[in-house]
């Protein structure tokens, strides 16, 4: 060895920093790569995932080829270096060979080729996949002996080496994945959106989406004749409520096409329009979203009466409601709908019509009324003045000075209201 020219020494030892490189950075690149992605790309017959996919198969061999190899090489680099550190330094050798061999290996045999890998996971993961496969048959038999030793010893331990931790991710550790600005994942902001959605489902109460009691469309199937045609003729809706006298004495449902059909008969009968009629399909307010969701799906039903624990009528909520909150509305409608709802009046105030969704009026304006009271501004409003409304009342909740504008048959139609340290406009 020390006739060896120190040249080839010094070729050796640069190779070896290479390969010790290689097997940091292939250790790096296959254990985060996105298992996922991979595994469509093999599906659609990509060579190169298919084996990166067959690597991570068996993760417990591939760990332990790479460090063989890994170990491998710094140890015959190390050998090297103090080679040609005692022909440069004498009897510091090993002093300066140890200090020398450290920052190298550290900065080009770990740190450099595992940043790379990391920043370039699929990549270089693929790049690798080739050589470390043959690696993998060369060093098969090491491989079989260091794996039996090492069970052997967790056996002894009492670790099982087939248990590992749950990987599922929760809806809130998926959110917070989705909301990770430094995630790793690449979703497209509409996808996003979509999936925050079906998540947000959870922590959303049907009542907080139904259609309050006031503005639900519903005929009273013992009006006149004349009465009820104009109000199905009037209808925008796809189905009617009809009842007798009061809304939580509801008869049923009836599609508008059907009603259409018998009022147009020559001598309809109330009673044919009764036989058309849907059995009312009853909800507790305090269901979640996302389980009302599953069982319009699993009862094929699209439509639902709200109801509270006294069993009175509290509103109505559709399949297409919860649809809308996943998908959202397109600009134009929540364009149409702020003009409709919200007209400013400077400096933090608003006029607001009654009938405006609380949880609504705070997402789009960035306020914090209470949502745990009414669904609507009017509710709200109605249980903190406990009198009946007249226009010009002036009332504050959490800081929110409200005044009445216009009222309408013991309702709030319209209320001016600012935020906190705001007054509203006369």
């Amino acid at each position: 060895m020390n006739d060896t020219p120190l040249s080839v020494h010094i070729a050796t030892l640069v190779v070896l920093l290479l390969l010790s490189g290689f097997f940091s950075g292939s250790e790096t690149s296959l254990m985060s790569v996105n298992r996922f992605r991979i595994r469509h790309q093999a599906k659609s017959g990509n060579l190169a995932a298919q084996r990166v996919e067959r690597l991570l198969s068996h993760p417990d061999k591939l760990l332990t080829m790479i460090l063989i190899g890994n170990n491998l090489v710094n140890i015959y680099a190390s050998s090297i270096a103090t080679i040609v550190s005692m022909r440069l330094f004498g009897s510091y050798a090993v002093a300066v060979s140890t200090f020398i061999m450290t920052l190298v290996v550290l900065i080009f045999g770990e740190i450099t080729p595992k940043s790379i890998s990391a920043a370039h996971a699929e990549t270089v993961a693929k790049l690798v996949s080739l050589p470390i496969v043959w690696l993998m048959w060369l060093l098969k038999p090491a491989v079989i002996v260091m794996n039996s030793i090492s069970h052997l010893i967790m056996f002894i331990l009492r670790i099982d080496p087939q248990k590992t931790e749950e990987g599922w991710l929760g809806a809130d550790e998926l959110r917070t994945a989705l909301l990770d600005k430094n995630g790793t994942a690449s979703i497209s902001r509409a996808n996003k959106d979509l999936l925050l959605g079906v998540l947000n489902l959870e922590k959303i109460h049907v009542d907080e989406l139904m259609v309050p009691r006031s503005e639900i469309y519903a005929i009273n199937i013992n009006d006149t004749f004349e009465e009820v045609r104009e109000q199905v003729s009037a209808s925008s809706y796809d189905s009617i409520l009809l009842y007798r006298d009061e809304m939580d004495d509801a008869v049923g449902f009836i599609r508008t096409v059907d009603a259409m059909k018998v009022l147009s008969q020559k001598d309809p009968e109330k009673a044919d329009l009764l036989r058309l009629t849907q059995e009312i399909y009853y909800i507790p307010e305090n269901i979640t979203v996302m389980s009302q969701l599953q069982k319009f799906r699993r009862r094929r039903e699209h439509i639902a009466i709200v109801i509270d624990e006294f069993g009175d009528i509290q509103g109505l909520i559709t399949l297409n409601d919860i649809v809308s909150e996943i998908v959202g509305e397109s600009a134009s409608d929540i364009k149409s709908d702020r003009d409709r709802e919200y007209r400013s009046q400077g400096n933090g105030c608003y006029l607001i019509n009654g009938s405006a969704n609380i949880r609504e009026i705070n997402h789009d304006l960035g306020w914090e009324l209470p949502t745990d009271v009414s669904v609507t501004l009017n509710g709200l409003i109605l249980e903190k003045i406990c009198d009946e409304p007249r226009a010009g009342m002036v009332t504050e909740i959490n800081g929110y000075r409200i005044r009445i504008t216009r009222t309408g048959k013991a309702v709030i139609e319209e209320a001016a209201v600012c935020a906190p340290e705001q007054s509203p406009q006369d």
